[in-house]
């Protein structure tokens, strides 16, 4: 009674309840970290390096294998509890249909000339029942069949003597007890009594696994068939859109087409889309920049002006972009004459097939200096002749360089 209660003592009762309260939180948040941090870096880590080690399609009809095999089997589990539940429940009713048809003949039997009328040799002939007795009700001594001891000792017989209406149960393993009571008229109660029990212990059928085994096949089967079909499925539509995707980076590359359009409906790979045509869009402006710097039929005009021999300079349709002085005053005809036209100018005709056969050659071969030689005048003359292959596509010629050297000439 002396001690006094002091502020801070509320304040200390209060705080763990407050701290259990704010830790929860807490708590569930790190539990949900700890997962999410435990697929990340343990689990999905694994189902990557699957994809490493073997291909795509692989790896997916795996795991959709797996799948159908899992759901199959597990499927089989409760088809065959239901099919158990099934057999019990048909079994139960087989039991009391029997044990009514054995009270109501013994009923009738009593009635007749008293327990010794009573049998049950028709109801144990039935197929599946183990035990058929009528026992009496007041001691529970065994009235039909005569063949057995005076009292049985089985625990459901001992126990159904003291039902007073039809019972029907589970006795453990494939066994069944059923048990219906048996009317008698009472003199001293003046009405029907319970005289006796039919009681009957029916084994029930087991199941079927060779059956259940069946079914399990034609499960699978079917599940195999959906499960091929949803692999394909899912394998084009991983599949389709990069093939598209593809195709239009290609043209793409190749000037065809400004931007790839996949219409598809999935973030990361729109992400991937937007960021390639980003990169197409600034590759583009870098060519266009090269473009405006780099001419390069001016620099193939300039290749020719600066050399001494005689010299020519060709554009990818065969027309002449440079002539220097050499070569006007070897074949007669000067730059004004030839600037833009084609080699059928050329008054030589066997300076025009020459050159027309060095030049298909230097285009099959970009790069490569082509020789042959010609007698101009009665002068031989050998021929050197280039492709330059376009600097934005490769593949084809930005012009055609050559000169002519008469031989012995350094």
């Amino acid at each position: 009674y002396q001690q006094q209660l002091q502020p801070n003592d509320f304040q200390f009762q209060g705080q763990p309840q407050q701290q259990m309260v704010a830790a929860q939180g807490p708590e569930s948040h790190s539990a949900l970290t700890l997962v999410k941090t435990y697929v990340e870096k343990v689990i999905l880590p694994g189902v990557y390096y699957l994809a490493e080690m073997y291909p795509l399609k692989t790896v997916i009809g795996g795991f959709i294998l797996v799948f159908v095999l899992l759901v199959t089997f597990l499927s089989s589990i409760p088809m065959a509890e239901l099919t158990r539940d099934g057999i019990q429940k048909e079994s139960m009713r087989r039991a009391m249909t029997i044990a009514r048809q054995l009270a109501a003949i013994s009923e009738r039997a009593m009635a007749a000339g008293g327990e010794a009328n009573v049998r049950t040799d028709f109801t144990e002939n039935e197929d599946g029942v183990q035990t058929a007795v009528v026992i009496s009700r007041e001691d529970g001594h065994i009235i039909a069949p005569v063949t057995r001891q005076e009292y049985s000792s089985d625990q459901y017989v001992t126990r159904a003597k003291r039902y007073d209406k039809e019972s029907v149960e589970s006795l453990g393993g494939n066994l069944i007890g059923a048990a219906v009571p048996i009317h008698s008229f009472n003199t001293e109660a003046g009405g029907q009594i319970t005289s006796a029990m039919a009681v009957i212990i029916y084994k029930m059928d087991t199941v079927d696994w060779s059956a259940t085994t069946a079914v399990f096949a034609r499960v699978l089967i079917i599940a195999l068939l959906l499960g091929s079909i949803v692999y394909f499925l899912l394998y084009k539509l991983i599949v389709h859109p990069l093939d598209l995707a593809t195709i239009q980076l290609d043209q793409a590359l190749r000037g065809e087409k400004d931007v790839i359009n996949v219409k598809f409906n999935f973030e990361p790979f729109e992400k991937l889309i937007s960021n390639v045509n980003s990169a197409i869009s600034r590759m583009g402006n870098a060519q266009a920049q090269n473009l405006q710097v780099v001419d390069r039929n001016g620099e193939a005009s300039n290749m020719v002006r600066i050399v001494s021999d005689a010299a020519f300079a060709l554009d990818s349709r065969m027309k002449f972009l440079e002539v220097n002085e050499a070569f006007g005053d070897l074949t007669g005809m000067r730059q004004l004459t030839l600037q833009g036209q084609g080699l059928d100018t050329l008054s030589d005709q066997a300076l025009k097939l020459q050159l027309e056969d060095l030049a298909a050659k230097a285009q099959s071969a970009m790069g490569t200096i082509i020789q042959g030689e010609l007698d101009m005048s009665g002068i031989a003359h050998d021929f050197f002749v280039m492709a330059s292959p376009d600097s934005l596509r490769p593949t084809e010629v930005s012009f055609i360089f050559g000169t002519i050297k008469k031989r012995g000439t350094p």
